[in-house]
């Protein structure tokens, strides 16, 4: 970050917290200097001019000071925002569980170009989610447009799952043919291995040889490769964690629909609320954190 008393940031905001009398504390992503926590002088007066642009998932032009402990927002002029998230829970509480994300993988004191993309475009995603009426196809749409963008955080992490290929054996995972017996087949996914994994060569391992299969230098999907960095080294396995989930050919077809550049088809909320859950599992493990909007997310898609 720079030295100067001053600095220029475009930032989205992520937390507030009420600061003293009429202050308010933002922890901001910014693309130039990565997270940073703020104050805004005076932003909970009701004749504040900065207020309005202290809400959640605003992207401001920022001016800010320098101070001993924590830098002063001394301009913001709003360049983005997503009013629509608040008239939807589902979409409100996906766009706070990619915030959550964000927050667990952000860096201080350097660039966060990427992350600062890629989140804001899973938040316009999530917003721009539009199906008439309510229902499970809206809930599908919303939880669709999530997995897409839990999706493209992890490749930012450098950790996206493998979803081509078994991540213990490298073999190429192909479901049985519409004629086959599709309503039996069952593939893996496991976090401690790095994706999706064949029962066969699951059978043949055991807790240990997964967390080493994690942590060796597998290959990820070589026709779809959006990974980044080489991924963090994963904190020790809560119990369960090792136990992978199953996934039938339609819910692998709907997770291999995000390594795509295309839109994900449409498939059912079911579909998609399983996606969802192993990508959650896999993200609590890699990241070493809980999604705590999950549990919210949970009691919109039961509605």
């Amino acid at each position: 970050m720079t030295t100067a008393k001053t600095y220029r940031a475009t930032g989205i905001n992520l937390k507030g917290s009420p600061l003293g009398e009429a202050d308010l504390l933002l922890t901001i992503l910014t693309a130039e200097h990565g997270l940073l926590r703020a104050v805004a002088p005076g932003a909970r007066k009701p004749k504040s001019k900065i207020g309005g642009r202290t809400g959640l998932f605003v992207v401001n032009q920022l001016s800010l000071g320098r101070g001993r402990s924590l830098d002063r927002i001394h301009q913001a002029e709003a360049i983005a925002s997503y009013p629509r998230l608040s008239e939807d829970l589902g979409k409100l509480t996906a766009g706070q569980y990619l915030a959550e994300m964000a927050l667990h993988q952000a860096l201080s004191e350097q660039p966060q170009v990427e992350l600062f993309g890629s989140l804001t475009g899973a938040i316009a995603a999530v917003e721009a989610v539009n199906v008439a009426g309510g229902g499970a196809d809206r809930a599908a749409a919303v939880v669709a447009a999530l997995s897409r963008g839990i999706y493209g955080l992890l490749a930012i992490a450098g950790v996206t799952p493998q979803v081509f290929d078994c991540a213990l054996s490298q073999v190429p995972l192909r479901p049985p043919d519409p004629s086959g017996d599709r309503d039996r087949w069952r593939v893996g996914f496991s976090a401690a291995a790095g994706g999706v994994v064949s029962l066969e060569a699951l059978a043949q391992v055991d807790g240990r040889e997964l967390l080493a299969a994690r942590s060796g230098d597998r290959s990820r999907d070589r026709p779809h490769d959006r990974s980044g960095p080489a991924p963090p080294s994963a904190p020790p396995p809560l119990p369960g964690q090792l136990m992978p989930l199953r996934l039938d050919a339609v819910e692998l077809a709907a997770l291999r629909s995000l390594a795509q550049p295309e839109e994900p088809p449409p498939f059912s909320l079911d579909t998609w609320v399983r996606v969802e859950r192993s990508l959650r599992h896999y993200t609590q493990y890699h990241f070493g954190k809980p999604i705590r909007s999950a549990a919210l997310l949970d009691t919109y898609v039961r509605r």
